[in-house]
Order: C-alpha cells, then structure tokens, then sequence
C-alpha cells in the first residue's frame, strides 16, 4: 500500500509539471537609486570597510610566527605521532621532577654543569658535612676574613648537628627547605627557617659580610647549638 502511495504522488508531480506554461504579462516598474542617499551613506562612518593596515608589537609578532610554525607542522604527515611522543617524554620529565621533589633532591643542581666550589676544595655536591673538620676550617676563615665563607661553615655545622641528632637526615641533593620541612613541628624549626633565609641571602646571594655581621651570625648559630643540646 505504502509503494502504490509513493507511485502515485510522483505520478502526480509529473503531470502537475508538464503541464502548460504561460508568460508572465505583467507590467515592470524600474526604480532608480536615489544617488544624494548613497552619497550620505559612502559618507558615514560605520559603512567604511576598507581594510586598514594593523601595527604589531615584536611580541605579537613572535606568537603570530610560532602559531604559524605549529600550523604547518601539525599539518606534516607523521605530526600526530610526533606530538604524541613529545607529550609522552615531557610527562616523563614531569614525573621524574615530581619523585625528585618528593625526595627532597635538588634538581637544579644536579643538572646544572658547573657546580658551585667553595674554599675548602670541594664542591657543593660532593662535599660530606661529616668528614669536615669545622672548628679548624672556621677559625681559617675568619683570619682570612672570608667571613662568607665562615657563614657557610656555621650553617654546615647546624646541618652536621641538625643529622646526628636524628631531627633530618642529610643528603647532598637536599635543599635547605626540604630540611625545614623535615623538622616539622619541632622546637627549633621556626629558628632554623631564620637561619637558612640568612646564610641563603649570604651565600647564594654573594653579599660581603663584615667582622661585625659576622659576629651577629656566630651567636645566632651558637644560641641555636644550645637549643639543641
């Protein structure tokens, strides 16, 4: 029933369209443009639409160039793949920085080439707080008057301690947070944080001391040695 239907309604298009076809008589009014009115309208603003050029910034300049070079690589045969691959290596890279952090190991120093020597001969790395004679190297120091470098003495000593009484557990790709961290909620953590934000502005932040900071620096140390004992 549903066939003979659609038989019969294209029957019906086929007859409603070959049937006769008339012209159309009916009378044409021309209309003209009214030229002053397009003339206003030329005139206005909001009807300009001539393109004008856009000065760019070096910045804007860079992202519009590296946008491009995206484009046109990931338009390459294979750039699927070699974005996956990329993603898949930085996810690995994030990983390892993550157990690293974790771990309370110093990632910048570990890759960074040329580690930082200090006074005594040894590097930052490789230098073992319980093979340092500090009373000897400390009292070299300051009649050098390499009162930098007796700061770090001082601070190496509170680590030493800090070790043998079990409060952190010394390591030489540890940073200075990680041991703050480690202390928690013990007696001298609050101390110990002021200590590490002075010997770092010291330190990494190569400012001199003279005799009489330094002699500030050594009681700070020396108060905090009695805390611990």
């Amino acid at each position: 029933m549903r066939k003979v239907r659609h038989i019969l309604g294209l029957l019906c298009c086929f007859c409603w369209l070959s049937g006769p076809v008339y012209a159309d008589t009916s009378s044409v009014h021309l209309r003209q443009f009214d030229r002053a009115s397009l003339d206003s309208y030329k005139e206005r603003a909001e009807f300009q639409y001539s393109e004008q050029p856009v000065s760019l910034s070096w910045w804007q300049r860079i992202k519009q160039w590296i946008s491009y070079k995206i484009a046109e690589l990931m338009s390459r045969e294979g750039s699927q793949t070699l974005l996956k691959n990329m993603l898949i290596v930085a996810g690995i890279v994030a990983l390892l920085y993550m157990v690293m952090r974790l771990l309370g190991m110093d990632a910048a120093s570990i890759f960074s080439r040329k580690p930082k020597t200090t006074d005594l001969g040894l590097t930052e790395r490789t230098e073992n707080i319980h093979e340092i004679d500090f009373a000897a190297e400390l009292e070299k120091a300051v009649q050098s008057g390499n009162y930098r470098l007796a700061v770090r003495l001082l601070y190496l000593d509170c680590l030493k301690k800090l070790s043998d009484s079990g409060l952190i557990h010394w390591q030489p790709a540890k940073t200075n947070a990680t041991y703050v961290r480690e202390l928690g909620d013990a007696p001298v953590q609050a101390e110990f944080k002021q200590l590490t934000r002075q010997f770092e502005y010291i330190w990494y932040g190569d400012f001199g001391v003279n005799h009489q900071q330094f002699m500030q620096l050594h009681a700070a140390f020396q108060r905090f040695d009695k805390e611990l004992t």
